[in-house]
């Protein structure tokens, strides 16, 4: 029996029923799932209640058959099919699709069925979650109430996780108005410290009261991006809180690797034994925006031997494979392609080895013009290793 004629909309009516009810053991998916806004369902059962909705009568699961005849249909109607791995991949995916790398295999999300992907998945529990946010986010009160939000609205009942990730200025707070210590290449270990003390105010106001007893039995370790920021081309820090929620320990890093057009005026992290934490049972990387492009294989082939760039990446490198880590955290600011960071993880991934999960705290906006990828192709690009736990955020005033 072929597939009842359905539409866009019946889909859609069919993904907020799965994700008011949950899905059935005996319907999961092991080759395939629908990626939608973040979201991960099985394809065929979205389908047979797609039919219930168009059709007043859900669709047999025995009487249309997965893969090509349902994968094409959700396709058509503009839905992305994603397999579990390449060799799942059936002859319906394009080019790209079955290009995607394994770091992007393993997606799960918040708001549907915790359920194992693959029987290859089917013992491993989710280390990671992450506050995704649609837009730019910036002000603590808005970053607490989308802590909020994810911790008491969307949570789903009985997921605990070790590590809640945001992305880079996921707060910002202004640079201190006077500043003595070091900028650029000639920044100090002390400045860290001194810059800390201008960000706690504002860490302070995002993982308020609320968010921690919010947080309860539900994440063991919180990460905040705080940006410390002044108008206009002057001196600015990008750091890492690192919140031990149990413990009430903070813990802080920050950027220690600039782009080239931020370099004179970014107060670096040069003490790069702050990224590493033995934190929540695991040896854990904590980086900032670009840190992860000291793993790039393109971005050291163009450094010049001896440079200050070409130390630092030599020095964090030698750090990490002694450290053996576990767990890799990276919050970058913007990431509106999932091209944007695919090298580096994947430099990352082949250099150190050993890794539980690793991912990238997302904030969905483009600097410039819009979107170069869609959100589901950037979350499944940033992500691996165990599944990742995606709560798709929305600021009020984001496009």
């Amino acid at each position: 029996m072929s597939i009842p004629k359905i539409s866009r909309t019946n889909v859609l009516a069919a993904i907020e029923r799965v994700q008011g009810e949950s899905v059935p053991r005996t319907r999961q998916s092991t080759r395939y799932y629908l990626l939608h806004e973040g979201q991960r369902f099985p394809p065929k059962y979205v389908v047979s209640l797609a039919v219930q909705d168009a059709t007043g009568q859900e669709l047999d699961p025995q009487e249309f058959s997965g893969g090509v005849e349902t994968n094409s249909l959700l396709r058509r109607l503009g839905f992305s099919v994603v397999a579990f791995s390449r060799n799942a991949a059936d002859k319906a995916d394009t080019p790209r699709q079955r290009a995607t790398p394994r770091l992007s295999k393993k997606t799960v999300n918040g708001d549907a069925e915790l359920g194992p992907p693959s029987p290859e998945t089917a013992q491993e529990i989710p280390l990671i979650g992450r506050v995704v946010v649609r837009g730019q986010p910036g002000d603590p009160a808005d970053g607490e109430a989308m802590l909020l939000d994810v911790l008491t609205n969307r949570w789903r009942r009985g997921l605990h996780i070790k590590f809640l990730i945001t992305p880079g200025g996921f707060v910002t707070a202004s640079f201190p108005s006077t500043w003595s210590g070091g900028v650029s290449w000639d920044s100090g270990p002390s400045d860290l410290n001194r810059l800390r003390a201008h960000a706690e105010k504002a860490l302070s106001r995002t993982v308020s009261r609320r968010v921690i007893r919010a947080a309860k039995g539900k994440i063991d370790i919180l990460t905040i991006g705080i940006d410390l920021a002044s108008d206009g081309p002057q001196e600015h820090a990008e750091l890492v809180a690192v919140c031990d929620l149990a413990s009430g320990d903070v813990f802080w890093t920050g950027k220690s690797y600039p782009t080239s057009s931020q370099e004179r005026h970014l107060v670096q992290v040069v003490d790069l034994g702050t990224h590493l934490m033995e934190i929540a049972g695991e040896r854990v990387i904590v980086l900032g925006c670009h840190d992860l492009n000291m793993f790039s294989p393109r971005g050291r082939a163009n450094q010049v031997r001896g440079s200050v760039r070409w130390q630092r990446c030599q020095e964090m490198r030698q750090l990490t494979r002694d450290f053996k880590p576990t767990i890799v955290l990276q919050h970058p600011h913007s990431t509106d392609s999932p091209n944007i960071w695919r090298t580096a993880w994947s430099g990352l991934v082949r250099e150190l080895g050993g890794l539980k999960a690793w991912a990238s705290g997302i904030a969905y906006f483009s600097w410039e013009g819009p979107s170069r990828g869609s959100l589901d192709k950037v979350l499944a690009a940033t992500q691996g290793g165990t599944p990742t736990v995606d709560f798709v955020t929305e600021r009020d005033d984001a496009p």
